[in-house]
């Protein structure tokens, strides 16, 4: 199980390496935690969407084994913990919203995940990650991240030139 949030942020990437998630059809919430910073994703589908099978590969060809919507809703919330080493109270920063999302559950993992109880009995995946080393320092080039993110915004000034995500 691994997992990396990244967000990119007046001019910033954060990456989260230490996530957490705890997900079943209907609600999403990942948490993650870098340095200072904060961040929560929850999504969200009405009870009466039922989403739509989508195939995926598994080690006997292509199966059913995962589900989206395209009607899901996602907040995004991104803290800062203030003082001394990010031990200070958490601030919010950021609040966004979209009622866009696409939003998905499902895999070859997913077939055993564990029913939760909740009202529509859909199974639970409920886990967290951290990236060790040597992946983490090769993943958080930040200065690269940043030359790139650079050159993509000056690439977004060009007239014409709209660029998905900046």
């Amino acid at each position: 199980q691994v997992a990396l949030i990244g967000v990119h942020w007046k001019g910033r990437f954060l990456p989260f390496p230490q996530v957490s998630w705890d997900v079943r059809w209907g609600r999403w919430l990942v948490r993650g935690k870098y340095n200072e910073w904060e961040v929560e994703i929850e999504g969200t589908c009405g009870d009466d969407d039922k989403g739509v099978e989508v195939l995926c590969p598994c080690d006997d060809g292509m199966r059913d084994v995962a589900r989206e919507t395209y009607a899901g809703s996602l907040r995004l919330r991104l803290y800062q913990r203030r003082g001394v080493g990010g031990t200070g109270p958490r601030v919010l920063v950021l609040n966004a919203e979209t009622s866009s999302a696409v939003l998905e559950v499902g895999g070859v993992p997913w077939e055993g995940a564990a029913e939760d109880g909740n009202d529509n009995g859909a199974p639970s995946w409920v886990g967290e990650s951290e990236m060790a080393e040597p992946l983490k320092t090769i993943a958080f080039n930040i200065e690269l991240e940043r030359w790139m993110s650079d050159r993509l915004g000056d690439l977004q000034q060009l007239p014409g030139v709209e660029i998905a995500g900046l």
